[in-house]
């Protein structure tokens, strides 16, 4: 089974998101991944990083973290 197709519909709104991305890059200071901590997420967020963010994968601090309690997720970012 291969990877699903991307309709015209949701790779517009893929390319939405990546422009809303890169515009809020252009001012930070500071860079997260928040990505799903498993091969997926980090290919998901090391992409964005560097073809997105423009070449911030190295710098980006990274969470880790299988869990959406708040508490957790606080623990996780420190």
């Amino acid at each position: 089974m291969g990877a699903p197709l991307l309709s015209r519909e949701n790779a517009s709104k893929i390319r939405t998101w990546l422009k809303v991305i890169a515009k809020l890059a252009e001012n930070a200071e500071v860079f997260i991944d928040a990505c799903d901590y498993d091969i997926e997420g980090s290919i998901i967020g090391y992409s964005i990083l560097k073809y997105t963010c423009g070449n911030k994968e190295e710098i980006a601090k990274r969470m880790k973290y299988s869990t959406l309690t708040k508490e957790e997720l606080q623990e996780a970012i420190l």
